[in-house]
């Protein structure tokens, strides 16, 4: 696997995105959002995770889909409009207390 991912990035199949400032900045707002409105604990990589995702949507000017089995992130994400706007928001299990697996 070690090395199909080598030939994958030299291909450019895969292409690596470097992480700006601007994106910590905004996943530290998501965790703040989910701390302090939401009352659940974010891990800082699903939120930078996240956050890049969304600037790929914005950078390609399409909306992407983006897949998670966390449901505490996807409830997180879906309450915040940046991410509903560019982003196809898909949980990997059932809904839960009336809220679809997918926006």
């Amino acid at each position: 696997m070690y090395r199909e991912f080598f030939e994958d990035l030299a291909s450019e199949r895969v292409r690596l995105r470097t992480v700006t400032q601007r994106e910590f900045v905004s996943a530290t707002h998501i965790l703040r959002f989910a701390g302090v409105i939401k009352r659940l604990k974010l891990q800082s990589a699903d939120a930078m995770i996240a956050e890049c995702c969304r600037e790929l949507a914005l950078e390609s000017g399409e909306r992407v889909v983006f897949y998670t089995a966390d449901w505490k992130l996807y409830f997180i994400l879906r309450s915040i409009d940046r991410f509903k706007k560019a982003l196809k928001l898909r949980y990997l299990g059932q809904g839960r207390g009336g809220i679809p697996p997918t926006t």
